[in-house]
């Protein structure tokens, strides 16, 4: 029978001997042998049989590995070469990813992630050992997701990296070296924003690995997100996320339904007032709307009712900022954390949100409703008892669409 001890001494040999070419294949094959002996000998599923291993032998196993990554990562010899240093590297990860069901992810994030997170913050190393260390951590997070569904407990770790990722988009608008003074400046930040976290490193190591969570766990990610998003705070984030997710991840879509999510992008598009917010919602929209249309019709006078809000976006900005308080109606749901131009500095540029794509794919899901709204959108309303959030001028509807 294999047994811990061997599974170290596999490890150190296989990292000591390392060329330039090694995998690590024969401690590889040492872990997968003890696996299979532990799973073998006890009935259960592959988790539940390794759960009861000794727990002090799994801790002395990771700070022995911790000691071992130490050594030879970060105070390595002055005559180690970088290929060969590279190979021990992928070699002591690669082992640390097949020890996840015997570790699991509290000993990855508890015992490793100050020697993980570098990695993924810094350019130097070589792709594949930054692709093998996100593996691990979204390994983990998807582990951490099914032993929170066996035990009915909240899923600590993804929360975490969910909000490392926050953090770094607020640190980022912290840096901004002054307060927008016009509505383009503040837009011309948010974007620059944007556009930063897809530059950055650390941002899309981040990004990656919550992708990988959402394409094995979609309709947990879904709930799990919609937790953020229902803050004012990090909602642009989060749209930003999920668009990039939607992006790469066509299938499973639709197990937004069976979540709060949809709901609340739907609110936020009803409610929200910036444009970046809003436009990168609509495309958003446009890229669920076919992976569910038979799902949507109780949902179209709000679909609609967002139609006509991108429509005549920059009318209703300037109505908004020419009436006072007292003059200007508008009825936001209570409860809803709305994002508005003051709170998120995330102001409107002249134009409005694309609104090309989003007609068509109404027109082609839903012809004859959407026809009967455009030319009497106000009956429509009316006649579905859909009281709308915000009024717009029909006119100015009517002369952009039809």
């Amino acid at each position: 029978m294999i047994s811990l001890r061997d599974i170290l001494k596999a490890i150190t040999q296989s990292v000591r001997n390392a060329t330039p070419e090694s995998e690590g294949q024969a401690a590889l094959d040492v872990i997968e042998q003890y696996i299979d002996e532990q799973t073998s000998a006890n009935i259960g599923d592959v988790a539940t049989t390794l759960a009861h291993i000794d727990p002090a032998s799994v801790d002395k196993l990771s700070q022995e590995l911790v000691h071992l990554y130490e050594t030879t990562m970060i105070t390595p010899t002055i005559l180690c070469k970088p290929d060969k240093q590279n190979a021990q590297h992928f070699i002591l990860l690669s082992c640390l990813r097949a020890l996840l069901p015997i570790l699991r992810p509290n000993k990855i994030f508890d015992d490793w992630w100050y020697l993980l997170q570098p990695i993924l913050t810094l350019a130097s190393y070589t792709n594949q050992v930054k692709k093998e260390t996100r593996l691990i951590v979204s390994d983990a997070l998807i582990m951490e997701q099914e032993l929170a569904r066996q035990h009915h407990s909240e899923c600590v770790y993804f929360y975490r990296i969910v909000d490392m990722y926050l953090d770094w988009a607020e640190n980022q608008h912290a840096r901004q070296p002054t307060v927008p003074e016009t509505d383009e400046e503040a837009t011309s930040q948010s974007h620059q924003v944007l556009l930063d976290l897809e530059q950055d490193e650390w941002s899309k190591n981040l990004t990656t690995i919550l992708l990988s969570v959402g394409a094995s766990e979609t309709k947990q990610f879904f709930l799990l997100l919609n937790k953020y998003f229902l803050s004012s705070k990090h909602r642009l984030q989060i749209v930003y996320l999920l668009s990039e997710f939607m992006r790469r991840r066509r299938t499973h879509l639709h197990e937004i339904l069976d979540t709060p999510l949809f709901e609340s992008m739907l609110k936020s598009l009803m409610y929200d007032n910036s444009t970046t917010l809003i436009a990168i919602s609509v495309t958003n929209l446009i890229m669920l709307l076919p992976r569910m249309c038979t799902s949507l019709p109780r949902f179209l006078p709000q679909l609609f009712y967002i139609f006509a809000r991108a429509i005549c976006w920059d009318q209703l900005r300037d109505l908004r900022k020419k009436q006072t308080t007292n003059m200007y109606t508008r009825i936001v749901e209570d409860g809803w954390d709305c994002v508005d131009y003051t709170f998120s500095k995330l102001s409107a540029p002249p134009s409005n949100p694309q609104t090309g794509a989003f007609f068509t794919s109404l027109y082609g899901l839903y012809p004859c409703n959407f026809l009967k709204f455009l030319y009497k959108p106000y009956v429509y309303f009316k006649q579905n008892e859909f009281k709308i959030p915000e009024e717009f001028d029909e006119d100015t509807f009517k002369a952009r669409t039809i």
